[in-house]
């Protein structure tokens, strides 16, 4: 299974998990249900989750009331 982040070449990496060679995708196998308890995999989503909430991508902002 793959875990993909969109933005991912904004994001911090110090334990090398992303894989990819695109503009801005990345992704992270995971090989087993073990993989999932990975407290880097956790900081990854953590970070992508505040840089999405801080700079929406173009076309994913919330729509207005």
């Amino acid at each position: 299974m793959t875990f993909g982040f969109l933005r991912a070449t904004s994001l911090p990496d110090p334990e090398k998990l992303l894989e990819g060679t695109g503009k801005n995708l990345r992704h992270v196998k995971l090989r087993s249900p073990e993989d999932l308890r990975n407290p880097a995999l956790k900081k990854l989503i953590q970070a992508a989750a505040r840089l999405n909430k801080k700079e929406p991508m173009a076309g994913m902002k919330p729509k207005k009331k």
